[in-house]
């Protein structure tokens, strides 16, 4: 109990840095969360703090996690690395912790909390794994002719964007704490920008109108936009 204290509060502390640091909505709102959490464990709630801590943490560190390794593998700037691996050995910690304190509210004296945790940890793993597999890209420049993109504070600088048919090149800078996408379904672009990364797409689009997200869970509902592709005169 008393380590999951500590991380949470001491997360809580990152988060709200790191909010600030980047102007980010969306850290300062996970701060928020991972102070109410460690309040209700302080206040003798520790199944319901422990429970919305595990959903918290595995959450956290599934995103930043998998952010962390392939920056590290698309040799991403060390800053860019450090702010997701550090969350992430954070995050790896409170997502392990409250399992046994979980199970052993349930079930005293068992030894199912120590099989838990690490087959919680084992599963975390290979999702990790599996998204950073299908993750791939190197930073790359913006070039003359691109439409350039940065997301900052959950939401695309440019909600929309006009193109003539044909090659459009779009070039996307992530300045938020978390992964984003730039997705279009109708014309099968979905390009992946880790923290801190730039990336740069080239596809056909024959005219008309289009609409663009951020496939991420939640983040579709508020980031999004449309591009509108003109007849080549």
């Amino acid at each position: 109990m008393r380590l999951l204290k500590v991380v949470a509060w001491a997360d809580a502390v990152l988060l709200a840095v790191t909010a600030a640091a980047l102007g980010d909505v969306e850290a300062g709102v996970l701060a928020l969360i991972a102070v109410g959490a460690a309040l209700a464990l302080r206040l003798g709630k520790g199944t319901a703090g422990a429970g919305v801590l595990l959903l918290f943490f595995g959450n956290l560190v599934f995103w930043t996690l998998s952010g962390a390794l392939s920056n590290l593998l698309a040799h991403e700037d060390l800053v860019d690395l450090l702010l997701p691996g550090i969350h992430a050995i954070i995050g790896l910690v409170g997502f392990v912790a409250p399992i046994p304190l979980i199970i052993w509210k349930l079930n005293p004296g068992g030894k199912a909390p120590l099989i838990a945790g690490v087959a919680a940890t084992l599963i975390l793993g290979v999702m990790t794994a599996s998204y950073l597999a299908v993750t791939k890209g190197e930073k790359q420049s913006v070039q003359p002719g691109d439409i350039a993109i940065v997301t900052e504070n959950t939401s695309f600088s440019k909600k929309l964007l006009s193109a003539t048919e044909g090659p459009v090149a779009v070039h996307i800078s992530n300045d938020d704490f978390f992964w984003h996408t730039f997705t279009i379904d109708e014309l099968n672009v979905d390009i992946k920008v880790p923290v801190g990364g730039q990336r740069r797409i080239t596809f056909d689009a024959p005219a008309g109108r289009y609409d663009f997200y951020c496939r991420i869970p939640g983040h579709e509902l508020i980031m999004k936009g449309s591009l509108t592709v003109a007849l080549l005169q």
